[in-house]
């Protein structure tokens, strides 16, 4: 925004000096003679020149601003892909942990996977994507993939959440009540 003031601050002492300069000429140099001195042409040129120069230098400067963006969302967008890939790996091992826990037993014990699902050994680290990784997609006008990715990770930590429940209750039902190989049972 500063060069931008700057350019306008530039455009406007250009237009101030043509201005004095177009009023003297008219004042003090148009008399009988109609030729035009060469003060104000040499004046004219460079002021013509100047504003040229300040207008390259704000269009260069704000294609850089663009393109230092573009590369930062960049970079952002591809933090989100990451984090995503992660989320999507924890989802498929949570998913076949508790395919596996029900395969292991009785389809009649079902009912209660509180009895059967094991508590996993280790748990992944809460992802969180940060309001300027979001807010790449809007700028980049992506709306559908701003709105995939928007609750994704409170998805994934509030499933982070449910297996440490799972884990901590069950510690609390293994430490009562241990049954054979380590497994709650009904016998006891």
């Amino acid at each position: 925004m500063k060069k931008l003031t700057d350019g306008i601050l530039a455009i406007g002492i250009f237009l101030g000096i043509v201005t004095v300069v177009v009023f003297e000429f008219f004042t003090d140099f148009f008399g009988t003679s109609l030729s035009v001195p060469n003060e104000f042409v040499a004046a004219i040129l460079g002021a013509a020149i100047a504003l040229g120069g300040t207008i390259f230098t704000i269009l260069a400067a704000k294609d850089e601003r663009i393109e230092e963006r573009n590369d930062r969302d960049t970079g952002l967008i591809l933090t989100v892909f990451v984090k995503s890939q992660n989320i999507t790996n924890n989802i498929f091992h949570f998913r076949d942990h508790i395919e596996k826990s029900y395969a292991s037993v009785d389809a009649e014990s079902h009912k209660n996977p509180g009895l059967f699902l094991r508590a996993l050994a280790g748990h992944p680290e809460p992802v969180i994507f940060t309001p300027d990784e979001k807010a790449a997609f809007l700028r980049w006008k992506n709306v559908d993939l701003f709105n995939s990715v928007a609750e994704m990770d409170n998805v994934h930590n509030s499933l982070l959440r449910a297996f440490e429940k799972i884990r901590s209750r069950s510690r609390r039902i293994y430490v009562h009540h241990p049954g054979e190989n380590g497994r709650f049972s009904r016998n006891n």
